[in-house]
């Protein structure tokens, strides 16, 4: 009970934090904006074909959540008693 209090008082101010954000409506983009991404993305893969670059890229994220979770057991670990 203490520690779903807790977790309810911790979202609470999440919500509220995420409250006080701007409405993406509200936010206006310049006009070339889509036309500048898509000229990177193409110029990246003119030099990289895309399939690559998407395995590359999915390949850093799973070693990086790896590293991360990996080191989050182990900090849990190295917190439990007489293990």
């Amino acid at each position: 009970m203490i520690v779903s209090g807790l977790l309810d008082l911790v979202k609470s101010g999440l919500l509220y934090v995420i409250s006080l954000l701007p409405d993406l409506s509200a936010i206006s983009l310049p006009s070339g904006i889509t036309s500048w991404f898509h000229d990177i993305i193409a110029s990246v893969g003119y030099f990289l074909p895309m399939p690559d670059l998407a395995l590359m890229f999915g390949i850093f994220i799973a070693v990086t959540y790896f590293h991360v979770f990996y080191n989050l057991i182990m900090r849990i670990w190295d917190a439990l008693p007489f293990t």
